[in-house]
């Protein structure tokens, strides 16, 4: 499993070294750079690896298991997402609020970095699948009812960019309005359908791929916004002369 990742980063580094220095995007060297620390990483995991004894392995596998990644509240149900013993994907779980009668809804989801976070709305469970730059709707039966957004570059507001974005969502009051967040600090906000509306708010911060949790107030007016390596976060408020929900 490693070495297919490493194999997928290898071709991505390559794709953008093709593209001569000045010709490359900031979206092109902020992945470049973000691909060639998970590549890194991936071969200390590999050094690792072939000195773990069975045992060792064993209680890697079942260890994801009981990491808990996100956990969503409804007003039926409790979503629940964690690592699963075959492979590197991740599985959603629901429950009732009593944590009785489990069901496996999802399964191989992709996640990047350790991150897997689930959202609900409404009924329905929305989950950042940030390996496919896009987050997704499921019914609570794990039906997709949609998948939004898409990998670009800075030229376009709608797209998401570097290696696994967006890792972070959050659903905001009544309107349905789905916020998501990035490693680079950006807050994008969709509508309840999925339709882009506008780049939310940005922030400062260091880093490469990591948990960015947001919170929304539900008359969307506040975003707070986990910043993890600067040990703070932020309160994000909209410009009372702004008319155009795209900034704060």
């Amino acid at each position: 499993m490693i070495k297919n990742a490493r194999k997928q980063f290898e071709a991505t580094i390559k794709k953008i070294e093709d593209i001569d220095e000045e010709d490359r995007t900031k979206a092109q060297v902020r992945q470049l750079d973000q691909a060639k620390q998970i590549l890194k990483s991936y071969e200390q995991m590999e050094k690792q690896d072939s000195k773990r004894t069975v045992e060792q392995v064993i209680e890697t596998m079942t260890g994801r298991v009981r990491t808990i990644n996100g956990i969503a509240v409804s007003e039926k149900d409790v979503f629940v997402a964690c690592g699963e013993t075959a492979g590197w994907g991740y599985a959603i779980w629901r429950f009732d609020h009593d944590f009785k009668n489990p069901k496996k809804i999802l399964s191989d989801v992709g996640g990047c970095c350790g991150q897997m976070d689930v959202q609900v709305s409404g009924e329905d469970v929305i989950v950042a699948e940030n390996t496919k730059h896009q987050f997704a709707r499921y019914d609570r039966d794990g039906k997709k009812l949609g998948g939004y957004g898409k990998h670009g570059n800075d030229t376009d507001p709608a797209c998401f960019g570097g290696c696994c974005n967006p890792m972070n969502t959050r659903c905001a009051g009544t309107s349905g309005d789905v916020y998501t967040a990035e490693s680079e600090g950006i807050v994008k906000r969709f509508g309840a359908t999925g339709a882009f509306i506008g780049v939310a708010g940005t922030v400062k911060i260091s880093g490469g791929c990591k948990n960015v949790a947001i919170g929304v107030s539900a008359d969307g007016e506040k975003i707070v916004f986990c910043d993890q390596p600067g040990s703070k976060f932020y309160i994000l408020t909209r410009k009372p002369d702004t008319k155009s929900d795209e900034k704060r």
